[in-house]
């Protein structure tokens, strides 16, 4: 009867497909870097990491021992300071700045491509074809 349970459990921590939760995204020093590039208060990136995290407003309340209104309230206001319009849209705002920190120069974060110094980076070729991160890294 207990052998089931280890099983299942064993099978979804060995999954390499297994979805990567929102603190295992970015390091500490990235959020941090993020936060200051966004200029998030401190609360505003706990709630932004929440978000990450795919934790709900109720859920991200009880976490922060605040009420699920104050939260509805930050996150109204992120939307409006970050010019997003639902959680995708905020997920997608900040990994845009996560690529912008790592492809400016100097990098403000360590890049994510061992060959971006030569010119070889994939990422480097989508993101900067982009003419919003052209900008950013120029």
């Amino acid at each position: 009867m207990h052998r089931a349970p280890m099983r299942k459990q064993r099978q979804q921590e060995s999954n390499p497909n297994k979805l990567v939760s929102g603190p295992a995204v970015f390091s500490d020093a990235a959020w941090s870097a993020l936060g200051k590039s966004l200029r998030l208060t401190r609360r505003e990136l706990q709630i932004v990491r929440s978000v990450f995290n795919d934790r709900k407003e109720m859920a991200i309340a009880s976490d922060l021992g605040i009420s699920a209104h104050t939260v509805h309230t930050h996150v109204q206001r992120l939307h409006h300071k970050l010019e997003v319009v639902d959680r995708v849209s905020l997920v997608m705002r900040v990994l845009d700045e996560f690529f912008k920190l790592i492809l400016v120069s100097p990098a403000v974060l360590p890049p994510i491509c061992p060959r971006r110094e030569a010119g070889q980076c994939p990422v480097l070729r989508r993101w900067g074809s982009d003419p919003r991160t052209r900008r950013a890294i120029s």
